[in-house]
């Protein structure tokens, strides 16, 4: 298991609705909708044949993270290539190799790239099916700190069901009703140096007020655990955690996952 720090927030976001567009898009559906974090505001393509790309203009921004949920990729059989441009007109490079996600599960993608014009989404459909997604992130990730070595849940395995259960008078079961679900997780951050929370983490801190975030809690020996999440209340509250000046600090999230 990898003892680098590998715990990931994305929440810093470049995607504008006059920056970002799609070869394909339904009228409905158009590559506009992505600049909105909403999961239930999709772009869909209107070909499910043909090599497609959605395309982000950055016009120079540096950019190290891709994030993408409520997509049908992995459903659909739909393979992907992140590329990146560094000056318009310019080759295109491949920031991500190809990869066909077993899920439609939240991506995270972390890569090593330089100032880029723009950065973009090569998609393969398998032939049947139009690809879609509803949330788009791209911009600079923030590395934490310090990992996460005990005491936490992933967000893909602490499920949240809320259920009605169906009994008779004499106390048999006659049936179970979903009603809800969503999946939850407990990060606890600790040990943190101040002048790191300070210059890095806060900005988080302040942008997790109004803004989701994807989170992968160990990206390399766990690279599918990654939720789409949000606050579930309130703003993170750091503390002073030791007399050496350390700082803890710890929130509870919903999300998708």
């Amino acid at each position: 298991m990898s003892t680098t720090a590998q715990q990931y927030i994305g929440y810093d976001n470049l995607i504008t609705i006059s920056n970002v567009a799609a070869t394909s898009e339904q009228t409905s559906y158009p590559a506009t909708n992505l600049a909105n974090p909403q999961t239930k505001s999709l772009w869909k393509s209107n070909d499910a044949v043909s090599v497609q790309y959605v395309t982000v203009t950055l016009g120079g921004a540096d950019v190290d993270y891709v994030g993408i949920a409520g997509h049908n990729f992995g459903s659909t059989g739909c393979s992907v290539i992140i590329e990146g441009q560094d000056a318009e007109g310019g080759s295109w490079a491949t920031l991500v190799a190809s990869f066909t996600p077993t899920t439609d599960k939240p991506i995270l993608k972390v890569f090593t790239s330089d100032n880029l014009y723009a950065i973009r989404l090569k998609l393969t459909p398998a032939g049947v099916t139009k690809p879609e997604t509803a949330v788009l992130y791209v911009g600079a990730v923030t590395l934490l700190e310090r990992n996460i070595y005990v005491g936490h849940t992933p967000i893909t395995y602490n499920r949240s069901v809320a259920a009605v259960n169906g009994m008779s008078e004499s106390g048999a079961f006659l049936g179970r009703i979903i009603r809800g679900s969503s999946y939850r997780a407990s990060i606890a951050i600790k040990n943190m140096t101040p002048a790191w929370y300070r210059s890095i983490l806060d900005a988080f801190v302040l942008a997790s007020k109004t803004v989701p975030f994807f989170y992968s809690w160990r990206y390399v020996d766990y690279p599918a655990e990654v939720g789409f999440c949000w606050i579930k209340s309130g703003v993170p509250v750091p503390e002073n955690s030791g007399p050496n000046g350390m700082m803890s600090i710890s929130f509870d999230v919903e999300g998708v996952a």
